[in-house]
């Protein structure tokens, strides 16, 4: 099983004054294992993985903004693209799909 050693960068979502910004950083932390098993299960090279973006995933609604998951955008350095994985709140994988000019693994490619 492959280590991956991600170039992680860490953007946690802007709350407003009733949210928590410490629960979108632990999401985008603790999920960071869940994407580096994705990235196994996959079977992506290591050197083929580029910088990498895991952010909360925030949605408005009457009430306010709710963390709704976590969404990890990872740039391949074999394609000009990325691949996505987004997930829960307790990141499970929701789906994994590609962006851009990537064609690979039998994924949903827009």
């Amino acid at each position: 099983m492959a280590r991956y050693l991600l170039p992680l960068v860490m953007t946690g979502a802007l709350l407003g004054a009733g949210g928590s910004t410490w629960s979108a950083e632990f999401n985008e932390r603790f999920c960071a294992a869940a994407v580096h098993a994705r990235l196994a299960e996959l079977d992506i090279p290591e050197d083929q993985v580029g910088r990498t973006s895991i952010r909360a995933k925030e949605r408005l609604d009457s009430i306010g903004s709710h963390i709704d998951g976590v969404e990890a955008w990872i740039r391949l350095e074999s394609c000009s693209g990325a691949l996505i994985i987004e997930l829960s709140q307790t990141c499970q994988v929701r789906q994994t799909y590609l962006r851009g000019e990537c064609a690979m693994l039998d994924l949903t490619s827009y």
